[in-house]
């Protein structure tokens, strides 16, 4: 019981774990510090579930950018006065250290899901999983393509037209600029079951068609709008209620024989 609460709590609760326990040193420059609980809690998580897994991603994800360095030696930075979106989302810029971080944490048996950036897809930016996969090696479970894809019309980041089918040609497009480094990587569709429904992207041949790149399938929901100012107050929600793994296999029909 005990592991499986705790294979379906890590990948949507701990990386705000990590978030508070990895901090920077003051006036250290780029030297950070793991705070000894939160590995502590990392251990005993793989103790009872083997691995933790966690999701480090979301809507900053389709905007983040990978600088050389940060003012300050800081490892992410968020311009907070460019935020947008109805989740009022700032861009994010951080450096190489965060895989670093990342990859020091694994060696208590972490492994990570990324997300690669989908706004701009004309090119895609494709410095970061390739430098993530060279950091983390086989601690990096995936790497998502697009978050809530569904919703980037209504948010403005896509045409009003945005259906599917158009998701299935970038998802294509970013395997044929990612060639063999997309084999096995790619988490996908990602919907937020919003606008689109699984059945949409299933009809579009997305599964056959691509089946060499898919590392797993992935579907988002979140019992409670938790994008305000005190979404903490929701934790509780999210870890004392039923939830689906936020990784797993569906079953799908076929419409593509």
């Amino acid at each position: 019981m005990a592991g499986r609460w705790a294979r379906r709590l890590c990948s949507r609760a701990l990386f705000w774990v990590l978030c508070r326990d990895v901090r920077q040193q003051p006036d250290s420059g780029q030297e950070f510090v793991l705070q000894v609980p939160f590995l502590n809690l990392m251990s005993n998580l793989v103790k009872r579930a083997g691995e933790v897994r966690v999701r480090v991603g979301g809507n900053t994800q389709e905007t983040a950018k990978l600088v050389d360095t940060l003012p300050d030696g800081k490892m992410l930075a968020k311009d907070i006065e460019n935020a947008s979106n109805p989740t009022q989302t700032p861009p994010l810029d951080y450096t190489r250290d965060l895989f670093t971080i990342m990859s020091a944490i694994s060696l208590v048996n972490v492994r990570w899901s990324l997300g690669i950036p989908f706004f701009d897809t004309n090119p895609f930016d494709l410095s970061f999983p390739r430098i993530s996969r060279a950091i983390l090696g086989d601690k990096l479970l995936g790497m998502q393509a697009g978050n809530e894809l569904d919703m980037h019309s209504r948010h403005g980041h896509r045409n009003s037209d945005y259906a599917p089918q158009n998701y299935y040609h970038e998802v294509g497009a970013l395997i044929a600029a990612m060639g063999d480094d997309a084999r096995n990587i790619l988490i996908r569709p990602n919907l937020a079951n919003a606008e689109w429904q699984p059945q949409q992207i299933w009809d579009t041949c997305f599964v056959d068609s691509y089946s060499d790149s898919v590392a797993l399938l992935s579907f988002e929901h979140y019992p409670n709008n938790n994008c305000f100012a005190h979404a903490c107050a929701l934790l509780f929600t999210f870890m004392s209620t039923t939830m689906s793994t936020a990784y797993t296999n569906f079953g799908v029909s076929n419409r593509c024989l």
